[in-house]
């Protein structure tokens, strides 16, 4: 089963999945390991980043909560971006400016 399987119709469809998809691995260096889907329509993204900027030198893993309703699904994307550099942040990785 494909990530696209995991949620689909009312509240996050396969397209704003692709969103989602697109704006975290648009990081250099991160990618997504599991999606897990919960009763009340967010997602929980368990992503990994692996790139120079890994305050010791491994890879960094980092979980993403969102969802994917609202007036937001326009800026999905760099709404993503935005939570990866936060997320990473907290874990002492600083990936420059955006």
């Amino acid at each position: 089963m494909s990530w696209f399987d995991i949620i689909k119709g009312k509240f996050i469809s396969s397209k704003v999945l692709r969103k989602i998809k697109k704006g975290i691995e648009g990081v250099d260096g991160v990618t997504i390991n599991e999606i897990i889907s919960s009763k009340n329509q967010h997602l929980k993204i368990h992503c990994t980043y692996e790139g120079e900027d890994s305050p010791t030198g491994k890879p960094v893993k980092f979980i993403i909560t969102t969802g994917g309703r609202g007036n937001v699904v326009g800026k999905i994307e760099a709404l993503m971006r935005k939570n990866v550099k936060q997320a990473l942040e907290r874990k002492d990785v600083f990936i420059g400016d955006w």
